[in-house]
């Protein structure tokens, strides 16, 4: 059996054993990184901008306002965002990940490759503890038996564009024409985390491949690699017979992840809230296929592992 697992933001947050801190959702990251950041994220932005930060939905209206302004601040409240989420780690106790990858690795009968909508790396770094080798579109990974391909259709705090080490200077004007005039993307490095501080301590002035945190969910750097990302995340959930959603919020205008998941023909295993409208679009577009498993990951566990050993049978 061919299994996609999609993982969203409610991932990490209920994850457990995250250090520095447990990763927020997106109606508590403005004011993180204000408290990080109050240089960039805590100085720079006047009231109107900081009143759209904590509209609704939380940090994409005052993201969409910087990004249609042309605003020149815009490069470095990414690169102190990537360097906020490159923070997170595995902190060595009991792991959600950790729980969900020896299922998946010590279950007979199943292929799997994974979908990560988030920013940090937390995910990566637990696979990389438990022996599980990730490929990134084809880059890095070894020979061991071990591997599966992680997509990250959102790009990664970690995901450096080769121009970027070369770019020391000032970025005036509108971000929009400084990265429009970047080549095409063939190539890209995916750091360990901790060197994405390092990298920026040096004065490198282009941020990470991350798409904005907004509906449209533009990518200043590295839109090629992203293109390329969201096709092969489309074409693997196409072949997939279940796909394994959790804590990915269901938005369906983002047409890049959810499209894939309404025109396959497999089966949805969700683990998340089914209170919200977001859950009854989903369900009205797939009907019977969508099927919830729980509310939370932890109490997801026990539940994939039953059905996991029912597939290994």
């Amino acid at each position: 059996m061919n299994i996609a697992v999609l993982i969203g933001a409610g991932a990490s947050y209920g994850a457990g054993g995250i250090a520095p801190e447990q990763p927020p959702h997106g109606d508590e990251l403005f004011d993180r990184l204000q408290q990080e950041f109050p240089e960039s994220w805590g100085s720079l932005l006047d009231d109107e901008e900081c009143q759209a930060f904590g509209g609704d939905p939380p940090f994409e209206a005052g993201m969409k306002m910087l990004w249609e302004n042309n605003d020149e601040r815009l490069s470095r409240l990414l690169i102190d965002m990537a360097i906020y989420f490159s923070r997170f780690r595995p902190d060595g106790s009991l792991n959600c990940y950790a729980a969900l990858l020896q299922l998946l690795m010590t279950t007979s009968r199943i292929d799997v490759f994974f979908c990560s909508l988030n920013y940090e790396c937390v995910f990566e770094q637990v696979a990389q503890q438990v022996g599980l080798d990730l490929i990134n579109l084809g880059r890095g990974g070894s020979e061991g038996e071990r591997r599966a391909c992680l997509y990250k259709p959102h790009g990664s705090c970690n995901y450096i564009d080769p121009i970027t080490r070369n770019f020391y200077g000032t970025i005036s004007g509108s971000p929009h024409y400084v990265y429009r005039q970047q080549p095409a993307l063939t190539d890209f490095e995916v750091l360990n985390c901790p060197e994405v501080e390092a990298l920026y301590d040096t004065g490198v002035t282009v941020p990470p491949v991350m798409s904005l945190y907004e509906a449209t969910k533009h990518s200043p750097v590295g839109s090629t690699l992203m293109d390329m990302i969201r096709k092969a995340w489309a074409q693997g959930a196409a072949s997939a017979e279940v796909i394994l959603a959790i804590g990915a919020r269901p938005v369906l205008n983002d047409h890049h992840i959810w499209d894939a998941v309404i025109n396959s023909s497999a089966s949805v295993w969700f683990v998340g809230g089914q209170e919200d409208d977001a859950y009854s679009a989903l369900e009205k577009e797939i009907g019977n296929r969508l099927v919830h498993l729980a509310s939370t990951f932890e109490v997801a566990i026990p539940v994939l592992q039953r059905r996991l050993a029912a597939i290994a049978i």
